[in-house]
């Protein structure tokens, strides 16, 4: 059965004639508070364009992305490779805590 963009327009307004607000759920969680969502963009943007170093005699590498550089440190301290002074924090806290487990 197929119905006219008119038809379904009409079926939708009769719909929402019977619907009350007394029908729809109510909200028991906390109020909703203001959302800043140019600030919420910020924070996202700033975190994208952050640069992990990892670095080692022979070179530097540096990714924008913490898991690459925290595979790519193992993978060359499992070569045998020693991690250098200007390592990002990040890198060597997440390998820290890859070698507590």
């Amino acid at each position: 059965m197929k119905i006219t963009k008119s038809r379904l327009k009409e079926i939708i307004r009769e719909e929402l004639s019977i619907v009350r607000e007394s029908d729809l759920p109510s909200w028991d969680g906390a109020p909703f508070e203001e959302y800043d969502l140019d600030a919420e963009n910020a924070q996202g943007m700033a975190a994208a364009e952050q640069e992990y170093i990892v670095k080692i005699g022979a070179g530097t590498l540096s990714a924008r992305d913490l898991d690459a550089a925290v595979l790519t440190a193992k993978n060359w301290q499992e070569m045998g490779l020693d991690l250098l002074d200007g390592t990002s924090p990040e890198v060597l806290d997440a390998l820290n805590a890859e070698s507590e487990m």
